[in-house]
């Protein structure tokens, strides 16, 4: 229950405002050319964005000084940072241009507490806590995107959008870590 003059979470408007979105590139210039998907990747089942939520309860300044290890951990693993390609009659491949990940910035005007961390049932829109894009790239062909959102509280959610015809989930957890390394 709720003390007296405090709103209970289940009735309060929870609102999540984007502050800042567009391409962090590679910090470096990074190598061009195209890397053939394996078999399996090759599937347009298997071209599709996977979501990944991931929460802190803390963290100073969270998206500047994600988005500037993300720009650092583009150098080594820089086929992320390109896009897959097909031309007619040829198989997808990544094509290794250096454009960017899509990179968002947002605010919500409440507590991670008052959305019980995250548990289920989630009471959040799947569009307030992952990375969009409008562009005209389609989902299909981009590699990642990925939305920081703090809360009031000061606590933060990294929401994730990986390409699964670039890499598994222990691929997508190697890049993760990468981007931590560089922050510590």
């Amino acid at each position: 229950m709720a003390e007296v003059g405090e709103p209970a979470a289940e009735h309060m408007t929870f609102t999540v405002t984007k502050t800042s979105e567009g391409y962090v590139q590679p910090a470096e210039m990074t190598p061009s050319g195209s890397l053939t998907l394996d078999w399996i990747r090759r599937y347009p089942t298997h071209r599709r964005l996977v979501d990944s939520l991931h929460i802190y309860k803390h963290g100073q300044n969270p998206a500047e000084v994600i988005c500037e290890a993300l720009a650092q951990a583009l150098v080594p693993y820089y086929p992320i940072a390109g896009r897959i390609v097909q031309m007619e009659g040829c198989e997808p491949r990544i094509e290794c241009t250096g454009e960017g990940v899509w990179f968002v910035a947002a605010f919500a005007n409440y507590s991670l507490a008052d959305v019980n961390y995250l548990e289920r049932p989630i009471m959040l829109e799947q569009n307030d806590i992952l990375p969009y894009t409008e562009l005209e790239t389609s989902p299909a062909n981009t590699l990642m995107m990925i939305q920081v959102t703090k809360f009031t509280c000061g606590g933060f959610l990294i929401g994730v959008r990986f390409n699964h015809a670039s890499a598994d989930g222990l691929g997508l957890a190697q890049v993760i870590s990468a981007i931590g390394d560089l922050i510590f």
